[in-house]
């Protein structure tokens, strides 16, 4: 879900629909650690921090699967 609204984001009336910081920081805790065992960093371009707080205009982080 993460990966895919990132790269190929849900358009609605013109405007592209981004995961939320949530989102992102949900799929960096579960995915952080194995790839740090594989001596993989979380990519900067992931950076949770560039992605919008929950507003209603982006996926937040409750509608993983």
């Amino acid at each position: 879900m993460f990966l895919c609204s990132l790269f190929a984001p849900v358009c609605v009336e013109q405007q592209s629909i981004y995961p939320c910081k949530s989102l992102c920081e949900s799929v960096k805790q579960s995915c952080e650690g194995p790839m740090l065992a594989y001596n993989y960093p979380w990519p900067s371009m992931f950076n949770c921090s560039k992605f919008p707080e929950d507003n209603g205009l982006c996926i937040p982080g409750s509608n993983i699967m």
